[in-house]
């Protein structure tokens, strides 16, 4: 029934926001909200899924067929010989005929409900952060009240073992590698609904460890404290959101940024790094306007502007010829373009990327991280390579070559507040457009500076200590922190499915 399954989303809405540790100048609940993956629409593209992981144990939720929806299990140390272990088969009785599904991103909770021609049924689902365990429950309304799982393995070369094992279902499969894997579950079913546990074990060696690994996590997963485990759970993803800022005036691109982010954190356990894919069919063009790329960031100022006017010359030309360019380029290009200092171009790259028919390359985000900072040949560049609508926009503790943490804040196209952490110490090179007039330290009252103007910049030589905090100040207000920046194009954006589309939006 709807009412158990509608107290134990409010109880988990509640934990999240009670869970939440109070931060200055960030509402990061409301923010984060912002960035929710909605779907009303669900295919049979598991690329269109709604994605849960712990940079281990995953889950990809999609539909299977007209009737029934597919819970897909896997692991990241075993995805080269078996991309998937299987998958939960959540049967319904009527056809189904429309999706609500949302991912929050924040809390890396999936849920939602799919109504069929019978009734409809709401599910949540979520894999701890800790713990090699996936939660999800289920209740059904009218015909669909009765849940039905059924776990369909995946194939292999040599036949899997289906047992009972206490509380406990099993199947163990062996793999050509003489290794083996255990997908281990255990459900509860009545009349409220229905909960069920899974875990994911491994074993390179094809002993009983991969099974031992299961059965334990599920023992470790206390479901009589569901609160308590949700509560460690979003603690967790919620330190690793806060580890970094970033907020633009353009919903799409700021939600694709963060979309990103969580990606890599639940498929790889690892944060978004600034650099970009080298993916098939396009290898060889990646790897030519990589080398561009390099090559600018190593000229200087004037010596070589008659080679960047050829670089520039010859991109324009490329990009003029319809159809040549690959999709896997165009973050590539976006980022030479911010290298150069355009970003109308950078944006213009992106935009053209976004707007085709499929999702865009996930390193589309490095090349929008670019436009904001860049630290190449020993220098920290601040909002380098800033699109013309982009008036305001912020971001925090985003890492340098250099071990360095750089927060800064545009309002009405002007840098009004920059922050440095220093985590080792030595020379800090800041190029920014902000008129300095002051730089203070939280470890000396006079930081050991020099300070130059060249073609509208300024640019300061700052000697620091490792551990060492440093703000620097212009003829603007300067605000004191970084804020959230309200969203004025694609204002009402949000990835995921939809119907209107039948695209990953």
């Amino acid at each position: 029934m709807k009412h158990f399954y509608t107290l134990f989303l409010l109880l988990l809405s509640v934990l999240a926001a009670q869970a939440q540790p109070k931060k200055t100048g960030i509402d990061w609940p409301v923010f984060m909200q912002r960035q929710t993956l909605r779907w009303d629409s669900i295919s049979t593209d598991p690329a269109t899924g709604m994605l849960l992981g712990n940079g281990l144990l995953r889950l990809n939720i999609y539909q299977a067929d007209g009737q029934s929806i597919r819970f897909d299990i896997g692991r990241s140390d075993l995805d080269a010989q078996q991309p998937s272990a299987g998958y939960m088969m959540l049967k319904t009785a009527g056809k189904i005929k429309d999706v609500k599904l949302q991912l929050n991103i924040y809390d890396a909770r999936a849920r939602g409900t799919i109504y069929t021609t019978k009734g409809s049924i709401t599910f949540g689902a979520f894999v701890h952060a800790g713990k090699q365990v996936i939660y999800t429950s289920a209740a059904g309304l009218q015909q669909e009240k009765n849940i039905s799982w059924q776990f369909v393995p995946a194939p292999g070369k040599t036949p899997g073992i289906r047992k009972k094992q206490g509380l406990y279902a099993i199947f163990q499969q062996p793999l050509p590698n003489k290794g083996a894997y255990a997908a281990v579950w255990k459900s509860t079913f009545g009349p409220k609904g229905s909960t069920l546990l899974i875990s994911l074990g491994y074993d390179q060696e094809a002993r009983q460890d991969g099974l031992l690994q299961g059965i334990n996590a599920l023992k470790r997963f206390n479901a009589d404290k569901l609160a308590a485990e949700f509560t460690a759970h979003i603690n967790c993803w919620h330190q690793f959101f806060q580890q970094r800022f970033l907020s633009l005036p353009d919903q799409r691109m700021e939600s694709f940024y963060w979309m990103q982010v969580y990606q890599e954190k639940s498929l790889f356990n690892r944060d978004l790094a600034v650099s970009v894919s080298k993916e098939q069919p396009a290898e060889a063009e990646v790897d030519y306007l990589s080398g561009l790329k390099l090559e600018l960031q190593g000229m200087s100022t004037s010596d070589d502007e008659e080679r960047r006017d050829s670089i520039r010359q010859s991109l324009e030309l490329w990009l003029s010829q319809k159809g040549k360019v690959q999709r896997e380029a165009y973050p590539v290009l976006a980022a030479i373009y911010a290298t150069m200092g355009e970003g109308n171009k950078s944006y213009a790259l992106l935009n053209e990327l976004f707007d085709q028919r499929q999702q865009p390359e996930a390193s589309a985000a490095s090349a929008m991280q670019e436009m904001l900072l860049q630290s190449w040949g020993g220098k920290i560049r601040i909002f380098p390579a800033i699109p013309e609508q982009w008036q305001d926009l912020s971001f925090d503790k985003l890492s340098t070559a250099d071990a360095f943490l750089v927060s800064a804040q545009r309002t009405e196209g002007k840098t009004t507040y920059i922050k440095v952490y220093s985590s080792k110490g030595g020379p800090c090179r800041i190029e920014s457009d902000m008129q300095v007039n002051r730089v203070s330290s939280d470890k000396t009252d006079s930081p050991a500076l020099t300070m130059s103007q060249h073609d509208g910049k300024t640019n300061v030589l700052i000697q620091t200590v490792p551990g060492e905090s440093l703000w620097l100040s212009g003829i603007e207000n300067n605000p004191g922190a970084v804020a959230v920046v309200k969203p004025v194009i694609r204002e009402q954006w949000s990835w995921g499915l939809k119907k209107h589309t039948g695209l990953p939006k």
